[in-house]
């Protein structure tokens, strides 16, 4: 259930409290609370989600869909069905370029959740998904600011070396 307290299963709504740095909701690291579901949260915006289901869902995605691949990579991993769920949200981030996915998948690699643990992979998809924000104009100065954190942490990583987004 999600952590809002809406009581409803498979959520990642809480945006807002991820924004104001209490962590329990979707948002918990590098990436995640990217420009978009970060706006939202800014004004205020946590909805619990009650969006289409999982058939309607996998249907989107297997139309193309990358918010939906990403949704049910998310729904997926919830449930435990871990490789489903990395297919779907690597999908979402390598073929459609979705910023979302990008920085969800590079808190499964920090974490070592459904991939195995690799930070420095993960911190890359994080750049990435703050490169890609930028790109399209999505808060692009707090994913500037997110970027000289990121690079902070390859750099530990790398011992000085800062990949860019293409690595």
């Amino acid at each position: 259930k999600c952590k809002c307290g809406s009581g409803k299963k498979f959520k990642h709504c809480c945006w807002r409290d991820a924004a104001a740095g209490r962590g329990s909701g979707g948002a918990s690291g590098a990436g995640e609370a990217d420009g978009a579901a970060g706006a939202a949260a800014a004004a205020g915006g946590c909805t619990p989600y009650d969006g289409p289901g999982e058939a309607e869902l996998r249907r989107r995605a297997e139309a193309g869909d990358a918010e939906a691949g990403w949704t049910l990579g998310q729904t997926l991993m919830a449930r435990g069905e871990e490789a489903e769920a990395v297919k779907w949200v690597r999908w979402a981030a390598e073929e459609k370029g979705y910023a979302r996915a990008m920085g969800l998948l590079g808190n499964w690699y920090i974490g070592g959740k459904g991939v195995p643990q690799d930070k420095l992979e993960g911190y890359k998809w994080a750049r990435r998904a703050s490169e890609t924000s930028i790109e399209q104009g999505v808060n692009v100065e707090a994913n500037k600011a997110c970027l000289v954190k990121i690079d902070a942490q390859i750099s530990l990583l790398t011992g000085g070396a800062v990949p860019s987004g293409d690595d």
